[in-house]
């Protein structure tokens, strides 16, 4: 398998969109940092319930300018709380037309706690976030 739902092949791709050679380690989207993006989408009652973008068809229901954010605000703060090994292990798992239900066990299997909790935190993450 090792090709996960876009959500997470496009969040991961974001997550890891830096400029190393301007000594700019700030994930952004359109110049904005991530994070920023996300809490802003949140403030405004316009941030997608991840339940909705899990699925590779229906991430791409959505306008791009909210879900590549959002989904690599989500996994950058994965990236950042519980490292690269469990990514790499949850993404070996996965499959491009994985249901929601799916990404949810597998995510589960690896993470040794539910979606929803990750959500949760990166929620409150997102609220306690002031820098870049």
């Amino acid at each position: 398998m090792s090709n996960p739902t876009d959500f997470f092949d496009e969040g991961m791709a974001v997550a890891l969109s830096t400029n190393p050679y301007d000594d700019d380690f700030v994930v952004r989207w359109n110049g904005r940092p991530i994070h920023l993006c996300a809490k802003e989408f949140e403030g405004n009652g316009t941030l997608i319930a991840l339940d909705n973008l899990l699925e590779s068809l229906k991430f791409w229901n959505y306008c791009v300018q909210k879900t590549y954010p959002e989904a690599g605000s989500f996994v950058k703060f994965l990236l950042d709380t519980h490292g690269i090994e469990e990514m790499e292990d949850f993404i070996r798992l996965g499959d491009l037309d994985d249901t929601g239900a799916v990404v949810k066990s597998n995510f589960r299997s690896v993470y040794g706690f539910s979606f929803k909790r990750a959500e949760d935190e990166w929620l409150e993450f997102l609220d306690n976030y002031t820098g870049n």
